[in-house]
């Protein structure tokens, strides 16, 4: 561990956890380590997820096979096809050569469909090139808040899910509002409504955000067809170093 993280979690030692990681199936510690957010903070000190990414472990195992150790597990057991659209996480390390994983990411430049290595292809969630009703569980953490136009996104996420198969995502949400449009895209250019917000990518470095989601998005995804259900972090789900997260689970209608 370098000087200045060691530093870090002595000084934020009461705010690490232990417990055990649904996604390596371990006993660990969770570190504190980035900012104030407990959502995108307290990594395993052994396979590096953070508390959201255990979130969405945890919402996948307790959908398919709540008795399995991790997700992978309960994924295997009840041989379900999953893609997820971040192909570089601890979930996707712990499915790798798994014959019904998938995973993918957006690289500009690079035709859609057209593989990025073993498992992994490009894909624009606008016009996915997978066939109808591939997938049992479809991942996106975080993504589309940077979709251009999330409806379209939704048709397609739900024309590649088999029926009763599970949208599994997380995004920026406000609870008690609509959603905020930060960019104009009714037409060919963006049009920005109000100062840009910019958010890190691991493959451009920042990525615009164009939207806020709100209360809205349940019926925007009911006229989509799905049914959503929203998982907030409860207090049993400290056991596994989750707090202050909320997955979506939309389940496609027949």
């Amino acid at each position: 561990m370098r000087a200045a993280t060691a530093w870090t979690a002595l000084r934020r030692a009461r705010e690490h956890a232990v417990g055990r990681c649904p996604i390596c199936g371990r006993r660990s510690v969770f570190l504190q380590l980035y900012g104030d957010s407990y959502r995108e903070g307290l990594a395993c000190v052994r396979c590096r997820s953070v508390s959201r990414k255990r979130h969405v472990a945890l919402v996948i195992r307790d959908a398919l096979d709540p008795s399995a150790p991790t997700a992978a597990d309960a994924v295997r057991r009840t041989s379900t096809l999953l893609h997820t659209t971040d192909g570089r996480d601890a979930l996707s390390a712990s499915l790798r050569g798994y014959p019904g994983f998938s995973s993918s990411d957006y690289e500009p430049g690079v035709e859609p469909g057209a593989s990025l290595g073993p498992q992994a292809t490009c894909q624009d969630l606008e016009r996915l090139t997978f066939a109808d009703g591939s997938f049992d569980v479809l991942v996106t953490e975080d993504v589309l808040e940077h979709v251009r136009r999330p409806d379209a996104a939704f048709r397609e996420i739900h024309r590649v899910l088999r029926p009763g198969g599970r949208h599994v995502f997380t995004v920026p949400f406000f609870y008690d509002r609509p959603t905020l449009t930060r960019v104009d895209t009714s037409g060919a250019e963006d049009v920005h409504l109000m100062e840009p917000e910019y958010h890190g990518d691991p493959i451009r470095g920042r990525i615009l955000a164009y939207r806020t989601f709100g209360v809205d998005l349940f019926a925007d995804l009911e006229r989509s067809g799905f049914a959503t259900t929203a998982h907030v972090a409860q207090r049993r789900d400290a056991a596994y170093g989750i707090h202050d997260s909320v997955v979506f689970v939309s389940r496609r209608l027949p």
